[in-house]
């Protein structure tokens, strides 16, 4: 369910706006990382529904039935953010949420996800000897990916991040 909804989202306007402008990352990590978004719960529903069906979809928390009625558990607009073991396999998918209403949590594990460790992928890739960084949430790994950090020769002494 999670690799579909990975699958069928793209990277609408409001979560380019967050990664790209207010975040300022590179759109390379962004799509390596295959991070999309949903901004219309109507047209993400029924995609959803052509492809699966309503019980299934249900049963993994995508849908939820409320008086008679079928909605999206993905609160609008949301980033999806797909967790990979260090193999590559899709292990977990979390929303971000990206708009104002301060009463809807900022982050949702979906598909009846449990928490992770972000960007697995990347402890298959070090060598003894590298330094690996660990960052306190997701958008500040995806930031030193952007930068670089990660993927140097691993000589960077002094990390610091701007913050408006």
């Amino acid at each position: 369910m999670a690799s579909a909804i990975i699958n069928l989202a793209d990277l609408e306007a409001k979560g380019k706006e967050f990664l790209f402008t207010e975040r300022k990352l590179s759109a390379q990590v962004v799509e390596k990382m295959k991070i999309k978004s949903v901004e219309d719960s109507t047209k993400m529903k029924e995609i959803l529904m052509n492809t699966f069906d309503e019980e299934r979809l249900i049963k993994c928390k995508v849908l939820k039935r409320d008086n008679n009625k079928i909605q999206l558990t993905i609160n609008i607009p949301s980033l999806l953010i797909p967790y990979f073991d260090r193999t590559g396999k899709l292990v977990a998918l979390q929303s971000r949420y990206l708009g104002t209403n301060e009463n809807i949590p900022r982050f949702k594990m979906l598909c009846n996800s449990r928490k992770q460790l972000y960007n697995m992928v990347l402890l298959a890739k070090l060598q003894e000897g590298n330094k690996l960084y660990i960052m306190e949430g997701i958008t500040d790994c995806l930031a030193m990916l952007s930068a670089d950090i990660l993927l140097l020769p691993f000589k960077v002494q002094r990390l610091s991040r701007k913050r408006n």
